[in-house]
């Protein structure tokens, strides 16, 4: 909990200090991948004050803590906490695998169950205008939504700021965690492959996507785009869901 407040407190912001886990990993000498664990646990106990006690009153050890946190939320935290108590560390860390599995294979369900049965009609009326009823997954169907409230150019351009806004969230976003998760020694490599992946290939997407919105119109080719980018953070959440968890071998700060 002090971890969590330090950090929130912003703590150990100064000299250069990139986070509150750069500055355990400096000062307390803590594995950088160990120092976020315990960043991230410290965050999960403000919301879970029943493990949180039971860990200030010496009835639950560290690594029972931290297994629990994977899963645990306030509906659930009293049954964890129950079997964390009388069980051992590695008979917790057998339960949340088995809980997270459980939770992704319902979550697969939904998803297929989703993809299998969406459907797309439609029909033009008599004045000429194109009618549809769709039955299409979450995503897909915010992103009709969008595409259909933009009907010209004045309401196209606070969507372009927004996007152009995200666009810059995600490249700050992705060099941070470049930086953060490349080893030292590969700093330079890795960023400049993203640069030659993010900034090098508009010259030839550029022309490219040209010819697509001449082709089959400007709102295909942001229904495109949207799906382009709906597929990247699928790709991302999946991979981050389903990696093993452990951090890669890191040099020093």
């Amino acid at each position: 909990m002090l971890i969590a407040q330090f950090d929130r407190l912003s703590g150990w912001n100064g000299g250069g200090t990139l986070s509150c886990a750069h500055w355990l990993n400096w000062k307390c000498g803590i594995d950088l991948g160990a120092a976020r664990e315990k960043v991230r646990v410290a965050h999960a106990l403000q919301a879970l004050p029943l493990i949180s006690a039971a860990m200030a009153a010496g009835e639950l050890s560290y690594s029972k803590v931290r297994a629990l946190t994977r899963v645990a939320t306030a509906e659930i935290e009293q049954d964890l906490l129950m079997m964390a108590r009388h069980g051992t560390a590695q008979h917790v860390e057998r339960l949340v695998r088995g809980y997270r599995r459980a939770q992704e294979a319902t979550e697969r369900g939904r998803e297929a169950q989703q993809w299998a049965e969406r459907s797309v009609n439609w029909f033009h009326d008599d004045d000429g205008s194109l009618v549809l009823k769709a039955r299409l997954p979450a995503e897909a169907g915010a992103v009709l939504l969008l595409l259909a409230g933009v009907p010209g150019v004045k309401t196209a351009i606070p969507v372009v700021f927004l996007v152009g806004g995200a666009s810059v969230l995600y490249m700050t976003g992705t060099t941070t965690i470049v930086q953060m998760e490349a080893r030292r020694d590969m700093h330079g490599r890795v960023l400049a492959l993203q640069t030659v992946l993010l900034g090098g290939s508009a010259a030839f997407g550029g022309p490219l996507l040209g010819w697509i919105a001449d082709t089959v119109g400007a709102r295909a080719l942001m229904v495109l785009g949207g799906v382009a980018c709906l597929s990247a953070a699928t790709f991302g959440t999946v991979a981050a869901r389903y990696g093993d968890g452990q951090p890669a071998p890191r040099a020093g700060v």
